[in-house]
């Protein structure tokens, strides 16, 4: 019985791990066709902490990195728009806008309407955001902001 146990470990480890690489080279197919060269995948996420633990990925401003964080997306599919998400979401506006980004986003902001402000500060209160993060949040969940 033991044996069967082990044996039925075995394959399951196997079977993850191979999903896992099969994400992988999803998401860095993709990235090469978008001629993406800033992006990093994370196969274990317990060696990050905090948000980034539990985040499906992520964009870091102060390297221009985008993080695909393998176990925390549930298939390949999920990976790619994730991917996808992060790069044009969030470093894609960044380099339309460049210097001008945080301008940007606070003219979003005095433009905002009351329902749209609420969200925004919503986001800002559940996760410890300033307001230009819950505004660059709000915008890509959305899709736009009237």
């Amino acid at each position: 019985q033991n044996k069967d146990l082990v044996k039925e470990i075995e394959n399951k480890v196997r079977q993850e791990m191979d999903q896992s690489s099969a994400i992988a080279d999803s998401v860095m197919s993709l990235a090469e066709r978008l001629h993406l060269d800033n992006v990093e995948i994370v196969t274990d996420a317990s060696a990050l902490s905090g948000k980034e633990a539990k985040a499906k990925g992520f964009y870091t401003k102060s390297t221009g990195k985008i993080t695909i964080v393998v176990p925390n997306n549930t298939s390949a599919e999920d990976a790619v728009q994730t991917l996808l998400h992060e790069a044009v979401a969030h470093y894609g506006l960044r380099q339309l806008f460049g210097s001008e980004f945080d301008n940007f986003l606070d003219a979003v902001l005095e433009n905002a309407d009351k329902e749209v402000l609420e969200r925004i500060y919503d986001l800002a209160q559940a996760n410890g955001w300033d307001y230009r993060k819950a505004t660059e949040e709000c915008s890509k969940r959305k899709g736009n902001i009237n």
